[in-house]
């Protein structure tokens, strides 16, 4: 997941706002933050397996 990268992290905590103790990361940094996404083909590519994977769970119950 994106928001335990040690890189995702390290930047938000440049970029805390608040006092000690109730200091978080401003919703501007996760608007303009980049997320990497594979291409379109590939995430469908993705849940179509996950799907495929899925139902073979179900039929194992």
């Amino acid at each position: 997941m994106i928001c335990k990268n040690e890189r995702f992290i390290l930047d938000g905590i440049e970029h805390f706002t608040g006092f000690v103790g109730q200091q978080r990361v401003g919703t501007d940094y996760i608007k303009q933050y980049l997320f990497p996404l594979p291409l379109l083909a590939e995430q469908k590519r993705i849940v179509a397996c996950v799907e495929k994977l899925l139902k073979i769970c179900d039929e194992l119950k």
